[in-house]
């Protein structure tokens, strides 16, 4: 159950090794809503992809500018 002032889980399942698609999603999505909310993300994955260069430091870069409305972690 979610409470109502958290809202609920966005999926990303696009497949593939590629996580720069799902992190930029992450991104776009923390640039929408950051001044408003606190964001946390999780990313979950079985390994073996590449490392998403791009993606991470979008988010590294919110998390820097952001560090009290911002959060993300990867499993």
């Amino acid at each position: 159950m979610v409470p109502s002032s958290v809202s609920k889980p966005h999926y990303y399942q696009g497949g593939g090794t590629n996580f720069d698609p799902p992190f930029d999603m992450a991104a776009n999505l923390a640039q929408k809503y950051i001044s408003n909310s606190i964001i946390l993300f999780i990313f979950m994955t079985d390994g073996g992809s590449s490392y998403p260069v791009s993606g991470v430091q979008k988010l590294r870069s919110l998390q820097a500018n952001n560090p009290n409305r911002f959060k993300y972690a990867g499993i």
